[in-house]
């Protein structure tokens, strides 16, 4: 339904984590669960996240041409550092780097669902709009209701260079949008008013200088 309100922190602050090692096979320490994620074959690192502001969060990121090793590490690397965080969704632009890729894994319970959508974009969106309380792990600590399609059909190519297309609903929709956003050099609060996007600016300007200092 139109307007449907579902309260949703896009940080996941309330979800299960699951620490996980990606790696070509991702194993949880607390889970018996395996999960192929073809990437690569020794242990991803967590990257530094960008915090908002920085010009590298605002650009256009540049297609993907050809999925190479660096690549598959790069996607392995955000897995690892998005689980870390934790976080359910991570753009490239997050880590520093303006390519068109995202991560996400929105499942709550049961086994983890890592995925890496290289040059996503969608492709149908539905009528029906939700609202969910969003937040960032470049805007960290701070929310806000962002209204969006309820469902999308999104397009993208895989890790293994093949072209995948999936319709998404409920978070899974929420994040992939977020994401896509990223790319394009947008974050979630510019969907709000200039006021309430000059106060989260200016929080995060003073969280900078603190960890500046530290």
């Amino acid at each position: 339904m139109a307007g449907t309100f579902t309260r949703i922190i896009f940080l996941a602050r309330n979800f299960f984590r699951i620490c996980i090692p990606v790696s070509a096979f991702c194993i949880c320490p607390t889970i018996s669960c395996h999960i192929r994620l073809a990437f690569v074959n020794h242990r991803a690192m967590i990257r530094p996240i960008l915090i908002h502001p920085d010009p590298r969060l605002k650009k256009l990121c540049e297609p993907v041409a050809e999925i190479t090793a660096d690549l598959r590490q790069l996607a392995a690397d955000m897995l690892e550092t998005m689980y870390d965080a934790p976080g359910v969704g991570l753009a490239a632009p997050q880590v520093g780097v303006t390519k068109r890729l995202i991560v996400m894994d929105c499942i709550k319970d049961g086994p983890p669902e890592p995925m890496a959508l290289f040059n996503p974009e969608v492709i149908w969106s539905s009528e029906d709009l939700s609202t969910y309380e969003e937040g960032c792990l470049s805007i960290p600590e701070q929310y806000a209701d962002v209204k969006r399609p309820a469902e999308v059909q999104v397009r993208w190519i895989d890790v293994d260079g093949k072209t995948q297309e999936r319709q998404f609903a409920g978070l899974w929709a929420t994040c992939v949008q977020h994401e896509i956003d990223h790319l394009n050099g947008k974050l979630f609060i510019d969907y709000l008013g200039p006021l309430k996007r000059q106060m989260i600016t200016r929080k995060m300007e003073k969280l900078k200088r603190e960890l500046a200092r530290e």
